[in-house]
């Protein structure tokens, strides 16, 4: 029998603990001044990067599972099988790639985690690769970095960051050695018995009528609804707005513009 690693409860706790306290930042509508702040240990990085899962609760509250996770994967492929509302369902559970920070926020003083896109991060090494501005992290001669944020909801909320020109010092407030380790604080290993009761929990797969499945599924989504928004996504699914939107309008003349043919045509 293989041998089954059980989740640390001690740890999971604080990790809600963490999120209930506020620990992770989320941008306020407006424009938003905030300092990446150095690396958490010697590795040199101030970002880290993970795949998570997404959708599901453990004693009631929202968790991430790291991933690809083989037997989400799995019940992602039967989901997609399934029919149109389970594959939407196994989109929302689908891996999502997130890069992470430690940051100042400017106007509370408060050390929070930042989650963010990978076009957000490329914007932030484009600035970083510049040599007028260099490691914005530095403490002394680091630079700020505002977030601009529009918006308010998954569809409509859009995210433009740029660093301010200006060096500053990052100031006393921060003791740069109790910085939130970010490789322990993000995506804690789940033993597969955890996940297992997650999904069956989050899915509905323990039940079989339609009364008890349609509640659950509108709980997945309206979790989804309360992560935090990926510009990248938002976006995609605005460009696609805009093109039916488009499509539509064009049809429209085209039908006006055949009326008016024939009736000339009389």
């Amino acid at each position: 029998m293989p041998k089954v690693h059980k989740t640390n409860m001690e740890t999971i706790e604080k990790k809600l603990a963490s999120i209930g306290s506020g620990l992770f930042f989320k941008a306020k509508e407006g424009l938003n001044i905030v300092r990446i702040l150095p690396p958490w240990n010697d590795q040199g990085d101030p970002f880290y990067e993970a795949t998570l899962h997404y959708g599901l609760k453990m004693e009631g509250k929202m968790v991430t599972v790291p991933g690809p996770h083989p037997i989400i994967m799995k019940e992602i492929e039967k989901l997609e099988k399934a029919g149109r509302e389970d594959s939407k369902l196994a989109k929302r559970l689908a891996p999502r790639i997130k890069f992470y920070a430690n940051i100042l926020d400017r106007k509370t003083g408060k050390v929070s985690i930042w989650g963010f896109s990978r076009k957000i991060l490329k914007t932030i090494l484009g600035y970083m690769g510049d040599p007028d501005y260099g490691d914005i992290t530095d403490p002394d001669r680091g630079h700020d970095l505002v977030i601009d944020r529009e918006g308010s909801g998954m569809n409509d909320t859009r995210y433009e960051v740029r660093i301010k020109p200006k060096p500053s010092e990052l100031g006393d407030e921060v003791d740069l050695d109790k910085l939130p380790k970010l490789d322990e604080v993000i995506g804690e290993e789940i033993s597969d018995d955890d996940v297992e009761e997650m999904l069956e929990a989050a899915i509905g797969s323990g039940g079989d009528g339609e009364e008890d499945e349609a509640p659950r599924k509108k709980k997945v989504v309206e979790e989804e609804e309360e992560e935090d928004e990926d510009p990248e996504d938002d976006k995609a699914a605005a460009r696609r707005k805009e093109r039916r939107l488009r499509r539509k309008k064009e049809a429209e003349q085209g039908s006006k513009k055949k009326v008016t043919k024939t009736r000339r045509s009389r």
